[in-house]
């Protein structure tokens, strides 16, 4: 009767995702009770417990339509109620085992030899290995994403070659764009910030992409590269890029949209991308509940999200080496000069005096901040308010209200600040970090008159710690501007502009003063830091303007008779003291120098040290409705302890402890070589995913992969394989992954593509670098607007994996054949059939001119070899005799060039040509 029982519900419960080993009343008390007495604990008792109470049973059986369970669904069949029966009335029960995603990995004998996967696919019979010229293709495909030349293909003419052909592709460069591919569609890649403003909003993150293949093609090993791509700032400069995986989320721009409220879709998106990129769980679920299936609440979702939010996001200066010489070389340079003005004792009074000059301004604290643009303000320690990239419209304003410190006003002072937030840790958002004031009105309304008008404050004149025309940010037109140019080191320096009043203010303090900082040059030279200061002294005693910059004011000690620099920093104040009181000829060759600063290339990064927020639940994930507090740390159900930090967190997903990330990356990796992987959902490993069909293979290539942690190595044992080697698969082809017979499957359209270019020898090789624009037919339309894609030189015929990625409007070729639009991650491509997909491989321009390419060189062979020729140009193989029937009427030599070129079209919209097999 057990056994009987027992085929029974397997047969009703096909998608097992417990253990299959396990009593078949486990699996009828998942699907029926689990929602309420195994993820959440409710009516006094969890299934998981070794002893269930006694009403349990009465609960299943009872009349009472109120008081039987399942609560809300048809009650159990007589068949089910039996097995379970059964199962309660056993002695040595089976207990709910864990789910097979969350089971420790197993522990594989170190004796073992040979092929791992053919020794767990020994007792299945396999299909006979493929012809070895066809495996060839195959290798070459699988392992760079390109068919081998003819030349190529030669050079491997002996199935014993398989090692060292996998080994020779492993170390191609083309390796690593092939492997990045498919990852930056989890770390959902694109050059534009998404949304409606898409047009305008290019950011560079290619630094990112170039971090990942170069990663790839080194072998990182996979804790490091997941450890780097969470926290890669905080360990080494050069992986300070990876971040980008983390920063890759849409942001908006627009004018009247919430800074705050993008900020925290960011972080739920970020917190997404990991959950279904690097655990294979749908946390996000969470994110306004407790999750239905899987052991993650609403609680634990939001201290996850707190280990997120922690940081400033920020355009970050990336140097190459070069660029870092040159930048040492100019520094020692500028070092000289300095070196040389302190030796100078016509100066070394001067200094002394300007060290020691004290500044007598009021730095009130801000009683509102705000911005009709958009923007978030932070208000920090000192007084100082910090704008991160807000939305701009076509002129943004700050608006500052102070309570006045001081009777008598005589000046306001505007001291711009840099921040690690800003570009380069410079004054401004622009990506070379200037800043620039269009005006500034000043509003003042005495103490105690809440029902009286502001009045408007008269300026007079202003003056900077920089050359520039100062006065015409008080000249009371928009159109003009004062702004602070220059290179490197010189905008990393605070900034001191002093606007005097025409009259002094004789209000009594308290009096409310409002400050309006007006700046037209948009987002790109907007003030990102700053602080202001009111004084009530004449203009000879307000020395700001040239006294020790704000940065450097710590690491100096005055008195009365003496002054003490800290010796780290003397020759930054002495450079400080040249630039500020402008002493020639020292300041003008510090200039030329600086003239010549590389600035490098910035990336999407996160400003330097953690910012101390409040964490709290979100009502239904909503950014301005807070519930209870949290602190940062991961759900009970994956890990014991308690990470505190991003830092903490990258550590725990490289560490031992987590068993999902090795289990998640192979699968991601066996999904890009056979076109399906172990489970058919690799973003959700949990509860209610898809079981893998080889569990036992797919656990024991997780073990491998996470004690060797070697990408290469696991794409060397599976390409090694029988399992492998297998000859196609022919008729239809199953949903699920099936171990007999290689899969045949489309390639990616960036794959297409990219051979089509081969073929013919257009394709570039070159690694690297921004991406590029190739033509296509007229343009982009855009709603009501346009977007020209004119890449006309020999970057046109790059891989696609450095075609430029606009969300709102992917290369339409691509997109066309399913590539995704990195709005948010993809973890498995669709692979949808569609008339469209030959109409774009038929008519896209390049892929056009490559058939044009292609026929002239057809027509260059020898005319009885022709079309053996473009056989195994594009399909590595001789015409068949049936394909020589239907191509008879190109053997003679009266076929046009427009001939052939169709007929190369035709070949290259084969399925034997776009689909892996």
């Amino acid at each position: 009767m057990r056994f009987f029982c027992s085929i029974l519900v397997l047969t009703f419960f096909t998608g097992l995702s417990w253990c299959q080993d396990s009593h078949p009343a486990i699996e009828i008390l998942r699907q029926n009770c689990w929602d309420c007495h195994g993820n959440k604990t409710k009516g006094g008792f969890d299934l998981r417990d070794p002893e269930l109470p006694d009403y349990f049973w009465d609960s299943l059986i009872s009349d009472d339509e109120e008081e039987r369970m399942p609560k809300d669904k048809s009650p159990l069949t007589e068949t089910e109620l039996a097995i379970v029966k059964d199962w309660l009335g056993m002695a040595d029960r089976p207990h709910f085992p864990e789910h097979w995603a969350f089971q420790k990995l197993p522990d594989l004998s170190s004796s073992d030899q040979g092929n791992l996967i053919d020794r767990f696919t020994s007792d299945i019979e396999l299909l006979p290995s493929q012809p070895w010229p066809q495996l060839v293709r195959r290798y070459y495909l699988a392992l760079t994403g390109l068919y081998p030349t003819p030349e190529q293909a030669a050079m491997w003419h002996d199935p014993a070659q398989a090692t060292a052909l996998v080994d020779h592709l492993l170390s191609a460069s083309a390796y690593g764009e092939h492997q990045a591919d498919w990852w930056l569609d989890i770390a959902r890649y694109a050059d534009t910030n998404g949304y409606s403003q898409d047009k305008d909003m290019h950011r560079n993150v290619w630094l990112y992409r170039d971090w990942v293949i170069g990663a790839f093609n080194a072998d990182m090993p996979w804790r490091d590269f997941v450890r780097y791509q969470i926290a890669g700032d905080l360990h080494a400069e050069e992986h300070a890029p990876a971040v980008g995986f983390l920063r890759n989320s849409m942001d908006s721009l627009e004018g009247g949209s919430v800074p705050e409220k993008f900020r925290i879709e960011q972080i739920h998106d970020r917190l997404r991308t990991v959950g279904q990129g690097l655990l294979g769980l749908t946390v996000h679920c969470a994110q306004c509940h407790d999750h239905r299936f899987d052991q993650i609440s609403q609680a634990e979702y939001y201290q996850m999200f707190a280990l997120l939010n922690q940081d400033t996001e920020a355009y970050v200066l990336h140097p190459t080496k070069e660029q870092k010489q040159l930048q040492n070389q100019l520094k020692q340079k500028v070092l000289k000069q300095v070196q040389l003005a302190q030796s100078d004792p016509k100066l070394q009074m001067d200094y002394l005096h300007w060290t020691t000059q004290r500044e007598y301004w009021h730095y009130p604290e801000p009683t509102k901040i705000f911005s009709l643009a958009g923007y978030g303000f932070e208000l920090q320690d000192n007084q100082e308010i910090f704008a991160p990239v807000g939305r701009n419209g076509g002129e943004v304003v700050y608006e500052i209200s102070l309570d006045t410190p001081v009777p008598n006003i005589t000046a306001l002072k505007l001291q711009i600040l840099p921040d690690p937030g800003n570009p380069y840790g410079s004054l401004g958002h622009c990506v070379n970090g200037e800043v620039s004031v269009s005006l500034i009105e000043v509003l003042i309304k005495p103490a105690g008159s809440a029902d009286s008008e502001f009045e408007v404050v008269r300026l007079s004149s202003a003056e900077t710690s920089y050359q520039g025309a100062a006065n015409q940010i008080v000249d009371g037109k928009k159109d003009s501007h004062w702004g602070y140019l220059g290179n490197g080191p010189m905008l990393q320096r605070s900034v001191d502009v002093i606007v005097q009043f025409a009259n002094p203010i004789h209000h009594p303090i308290g009096s409310e003063m409002k400050v309006s900082i007006h700046q037209r040059m948009g987002y790109k030279r907007n003030i990102g830091r700053f602080r202001l200061g009111l004084t009530a002294q004449p203009p000879a005693y307000q020395t700001g303007v040239d006294a020790v910059p704000y940065e450097l004011q710590n690491h100096i000690e005055n008195t009365d008779t003496s002054i003490q620099v800290n010796d780290n920093y003397r020759d930054q104040m002495w450079e400080a003291f040249l630039q500020r009181t402008n002493v020639q000829p020292y300041r003008g060759e510090i200039d030329k120098l600086y003239t010549q600063w590389p600035h490098g290339n910035t990336f999407l990064g996160f400003a330097n040290g953690p910012v101390q927020r409040n964490h709290h639940m979100l009502d239904q994930g909503e950014w301005d409705q807070p519930l209870d507090q949290v602190t940062p740390g991961i759900p009970v159900s994956l890990h014991k302890g308690q990470p505190n930090t991003r830092l903490d967190f990258a550590d725990w997903l490289a560490s031992d402890q987590n068993q999902l990330t090795p289990r998640v990356l192979v699968n991601h990796v066996w999904q890009q070589v056979f076109g399906t992987g172990f489970s058919t959902t690799p973003g959700d490993l949990g509860h209610s995913g898809a079981s893998p069909t080889q569990l036992r293979l797919f656990d024991a290539l997780a073990a491998d992969f996470a004690q060797h942690g070697s990408f290469k190595q696991l794409i060397r044992t599976i390409a090694l394989s029988k399992l492998f080697q297998q000859e196609t698969r022919t008729g239809k082809q199953p949903t699920t992954y099936e171990i007999s017979g290689f899969p045949r499957f489309r390639m990616r359209a960036e794959e297409i593509r990219d051979n089509v270019l081969l073929v013919p020898g257009a394709l570039n090789r070159q690694i690297g670098g921004p991406s590029v624009m190739p033509p296509i037919k007229g343009t982009l339309p855009m709603g009501s607007w346009t977007f020209p894609w004119n890449t006309r030189d020999h970057d046109r015929y790059r891989r696609a994996l450095y075609t430029y990625w606009r969300r709102t409007s992917p290369y339409p070729f691509l997109n066309v054949i399913d590539a995704p639009d990195a709005t948010q991650i993809c973890v498995r491509r669709e692979r949808s059939v569609s008339p469209l997909h030959a109409l774009a491989t038929l008519n896209e321009e390049v892929l056009d001119e490559c058939a044009y390419r292609l026929a002239q060189q057809v027509q260059q062979q020898p005319e009885k070899t022709r079309l053996d020729w473009l056989y195994l140009k594009v399909l590595g193989r001789e015409p068949n005799t049936a394909e020589r029937n239907i191509w008879q009427d190109y053997s003679h030599s009266e076929v046009t060039h427009k001939e052939w070129y169709l007929a190369c079209k035709v070949l290259l919209n084969l399925d034997e040509f776009t689909h892996h097999q």
